[in-house]
């Protein structure tokens, strides 16, 4: 088993993602109530602050959302994916209960209702002069003093619906920098499902993933779940929608001189296209708190077949004395996991520190406070997760496969 497991598909799948919609129909109305919401002065707002990052021409979903007659379009499926708060795409939750998160994807309950009441009322196109600013793209890390390139292009295997692919690359740094910001650039953006980056700890840990990309011909290694290292640490997490990453302000996460691992997971629903990602960084030789991703799990999870719902849970001590600021979670589990929930008892105090209360394997994220937490050596760290096991004939274990399961969650942490 790995130390540490890929979070994403972190997920990270791809992430980190924020597409809106995916299909729907609708017809512009003749004759709207006059206090309805229209697309110009109510619900164009919503979706330009929420949605279209990834839905417009150049971003990653397969449609814009600019456009009034595409809204329309999509309209009856906008609202209720909305509703259902299936997009955008977050499986954590955001609304207070347990933390609120500064990289979140998260309508108010208000703006749900607004894009309710628009496509209630028969999507009213509204005063044109009233619309928002069309924002650009997510700005690129354009600044980056390292560049991880595959070097050249790899087709997904086409006999597997989930390639999960690990490359051995060489950072040209000669001494530790720390990284405060990355960006991952997918080669094609229709088989990439999520990227991470793994640090490796020690030249055993180098001379392993070397030994593992030699005995398999081509470029490359077969890695489900992690890079196949004891000592293979997550530098990078991303999904698409995710963009450009900053770290919290004054951390960074360490990395040197030895070769990293990238680990990509290809989806090849749309085929086995030829990919070439690349993942910039920024770094900086020095920061105020460095970081790093700390892991609670329940590697010993046995879940019984045919239940529609059953947990799973365990308990860890804190160890040490010391103080930890927590600056975010990044929870995961397999297509089987349904909820998970972390929390931190001191004495008679319970403090969440994150809920997936729809766990959706395909959009994992890092998602970090908009207030930075605070763990003591001796608090006890609570992790429980919920789970389908309907479709299983057998027990479900912890694994790296896609039939295993996991239960676990990271947190960025500074000491």
């Amino acid at each position: 088993m790995n130390r540490l497991h890929a979070p994403i598909p972190f997920v990270l799948a791809s992430i980190l993602a924020c597409a809106c919609v995916a299909g729907g129909g609708g017809t512009p109305p003749s004759d709207p109530a006059p206090d309805a919401p229209t697309w110009y002065d109510d619900v164009a707002h919503v979706v330009y602050d929420n949605c279209v990052s990834c839905h417009q021409p150049g971003g990653i979903a397969p449609f814009s959302l600019l456009e009034y007659d595409t809204a329309v379009a999509f309209g009856p499926l906008l609202a209720h994916v909305t509703a259902e708060r299936t997009m955008p795409p977050m499986p954590v939750d955001n609304s207070g209960e347990c933390q609120t998160f500064d990289n979140a994807r998260w309508l108010t309950d208000a703006e749900i209702d607004t894009i309710g009441a628009w496509v209630e009322a028969d999507m009213p196109e509204g005063d044109p002069a009233n619309a928002p600013e069309a924002p650009a793209l997510p700005a690129g890390l354009e600044d980056a003093d390292v560049v991880l390139d595959m070097g050249e292009e790899y087709t997904p295997d086409a006999r597997t619906a989930d390639d999960y692919h690990c490359f051995v690359l060489e950072t040209g740094l000669s001494e530790e920098r720390f990284v405060t910001s990355y960006e991952v650039v997918p080669g094609d953006p229709r088989v990439v499902h999520h990227v991470i980056v793994f640090s490796l700890e020690t030249d055993a840990d180098v001379a392993r993933v070397r030994e593992l990309d030699a005995a398999e011909p081509g470029a490359g290694y077969t890695c489900f779940g992690g890079a196949g290292a004891a000592g293979a640490a997550p530098l990078v997490l991303w999904a698409p929608g995710g963009g450009r990453v900053a770290m919290p302000e004054g951390t960074g996460l360490p990395v040197g001189a030895r070769a990293v691992v990238l680990q990509l997971h290809y989806n090849l629903a749309a085929g086995p296209f030829p990919d070439r990602t690349r993942v910039r960084l920024r770094t900086r030789a020095s920061v105020e708190e460095p970081a790093w991703f700390a892991s609670f799990r329940d590697a010993d999870m046995a879940l019984p077949p045919r239940m529609s719902y059953v947990e799973t849970g365990v308990e860890q001590r804190v160890p040490g004395d010391g103080r930890l600021t927590v600056y975010g979670a990044l929870p995961h589990m397999h297509a089987l996991g349904r909820t998970l929930r972390v929390e931190a008892v001191r004495g008679s105090e319970h403090t969440c520190l994150v809920h997936a209360d729809r766990w959706d394997f395909e959009w994992q994220n890092a998602w970090f406070y908009e207030s930075p937490l605070e763990v003591r050596g001796g608090d006890l760290i609570r992790l429980t997760c919920g789970y389908d096991t309907l479709e299983r004939s057998d027990v479900t274990r912890w694994g790296e496969g896609t039939g295993d399961e996991m239960c676990l969650s990271y947190f960025y942490v500074t000491l």
